[in-house]
This record gives C-alpha cells, sequence and structure tokens, in this order.
C-alpha cells in the first residue's frame, strides 16, 4: 500500500496536467489530438523569481516539487527551475565565454507562468501576496482613495505626440519608500506591464517619475 499510494498520485497529477493542457489549447484555438496533447500552446506571461527571495517573502522554504504542487493548487504555474549560468549554457542566441559564464550566479530562479490577466502576479510581492492570501496566512489587502488636502495640476501637452499618444493618464501615490531591492522589482513590473499588457508600448507607455524632486 506504501508503494501504491505515491504511483496513484503521480497518475492523478499527469491527469490533471492533461486536462489543463487540453483546456488551455482548446482555448487559443488548438487540437486536442495525440500529437499535440502535450505539446504547450503559446507561452504566458513569465515571472523570473529568485528562489531563496522567494522563500524569505513566503516565510517558509520548499522542495521544488512542493512549490510544483502549491503553484498547481493555485492556479499557477512552475515552469522551470533553473540560474543565470544555466540558462547561459544553454542559450542558442548568446554565446559567452567560459570566463564569462563561471563568473554568472548559480542562484536558483524560479519561471512561474501566470493567468494572462493577473498582471498583479508579475512581480515578487505581488505573487507572495497572492499565495500567502491562498494559504490564509495574511489577509486580502484593501485600498482607500482619499483626497489631498492640496491639489496638485500637471498639464501635459505636445502636438506632435497626439495622434499617438491622445490621452494621459497620471496617479499620485503618496508615503512610498523604496529600498534597492523593491526599486528593481518595481522596474521589472513596469517592464513587464509594457511586454505583456502594453502590446510591447504598442497600446500604452508608462513613466515613474519622483515628485518630490
Amino acid at each position: 500500500m506504501a508503494m501504491i499510494m505515491p504511483m496513484a498520485q503521480s497518475v492523478i497529477r499527469v491527469l490533471f496536467l492533461q486536462k489543463k493542457w487540453t483546456r488551455r489549447i482548446r482555448r487559443q484555438g488548438g487540437k486536442t489530438n495525440k500529437k499535440n496533447i502535450y505539446t504547450k500552446p503559446n507561452k504566458m506571461p513569465t515571472v523570473a523569481l529568485k528562489r531563496d527571495e522567494l522563500f524569505h517573502h513566503l516565510q517558509r522554504t520548499y522542495t521544488d516539487f512542493e512549490f510544483d504542487e502549491l503553484c498547481f493548487e493555485f492556479g499557477v504555474e512552475l515552469d522551470e527551475v533553473t540560474s543565470e549560468r544555466e540558462e547561459a549554457l544553454k542559450s542558442a542566441t548568446v554565446k559567452l565565454s567560459k570566463e564569462k559564464i563561471a563568473s554568472l550566479s548559480e542562484e536558483v530562479i524560479y519561471k512561474i507562468d501566470v493567468p494572462a490577466n493577473r498582471y498583479d502576479l508579475l512581480c515578487m510581492e505581488g505573487l507572495t501576496r497572492a499565495l500567502l492570501i491562498f494559504l490564509e496566512k495574511l489577509d486580502a489587502p484593501t485600498y482607500a482613495f482619499t483626497e489631498p488636502e492640496h491639489k496638485e495640476t500637471c498639464t501635459v501637452l505636445i502636438d506632435h505626440t497626439s495622434t499617438i499618444r491622445p490621452f494621459v493618464v497620471c496617479a499620485i501615490l503618496r508615503d512610498v519608500t523604496f529600498t534597492q531591492e523593491s526599486y528593481t522589482s518595481f522596474l521589472d513590473l513596469q517592464d513587464q506591464l509594457h511586454r505583456n499588457l502594453c502590446r510591447q508600448r504598442s497600446l500604452v507607455a508608462i513613466g515613474t517619475h519622483d515628485l518630490d524632486s
């Protein structure tokens, strides 16, 4: 019986994965024949996160299998376990010298596929917060819009860009303090939004500026 249970769990997981890929292929117009049923359809947005930093935010460590199971239950997918050095070694387009490759980090990186409509999961802070809420270790946040005591007006008008960017939307976030790590994560999220939601900046371009300066 001890040997049967792990085998049964593996079979169940394979069936779940098959069903999941079948649904994804159908949603994207593919066919679910024997030829492509185990082939991934077009890639979903992917976020690459350092494993140890991820576990720090989640307040515990996982094996690769345990974290893969957590992702599966939550609704995202651990697509790849890699590192900077491993990525460089298998790259077909970027060829580096042995010395350069040796200098690259071997720190484990998790590449996680997220649903195309969950842009809040495209950064370390957003994904770990969602997982902690899912695990019932954190309450869902609530946000409130408040009117400032002193309103500020910013007018942007450039004639030659009016046909490309006819609308400008601005927001002021107050009492925000960045560390170097959170600032880097913030810029990475902005780049992720440009690549996905903004369609390589063809629909929207995002800019962030320090109002104090």
